[in-house]
């Protein structure tokens, strides 16, 4: 045949499966944890958005279930936007939420938090969208 006729088992599959999705739930969250921002590795919430959906179009793909990831996407989320809300609103600095209030939204949506609710003041940090 044409080169190594590579065969994965299952629990080979699975292996992968799991590495890939910690990998994900790693680079996810790093962009949520507040102490990261003004270090190298972070990129800001807006990365967190895109990859948290390629999360969830690899898990239709392999069949497995988000809903774990999700909530400690959630919980970080969360955590995220108190900080940010204290320190902005007592004026220490500027905002660094980098993608707008709509994008928020639609990320908060597909976590089930209702940004409406519990911080209707974060529109003011985020970016504009025009």
């Amino acid at each position: 045949g044409d080169g190594p006729q590579l065969v994965l088992s299952e629990d080979h599959l699975d292996w992968l499966r799991q590495a890939a999705v910690e990998r994900f739930s790693e680079i996810i969250l790093r962009d949520l944890h507040h102490v990261n921002s003004g270090t190298p590795i972070y990129r800001g919430i807006s990365r967190s958005i895109i990859n948290y959906r390629r999360f969830c179009t690899f898990c239709e793909r392999q069949k497995i279930d988000s809903n774990q990831l999700r909530l400690r996407v959630a919980e970080a989320l969360i955590v995220f936007l108190v900080i940010e809300l204290a320190e902005v609103s007592e004026g220490k600095r500027l905002s660094i939420i980098n993608c707008t209030y709509r994008e928020l939204q639609m990320f908060a949506e597909e976590l089930g938090i209702d940004l409406n609710s519990s911080f209707s003041d974060i529109a003011a940090c985020c970016l504009s969208s025009n």
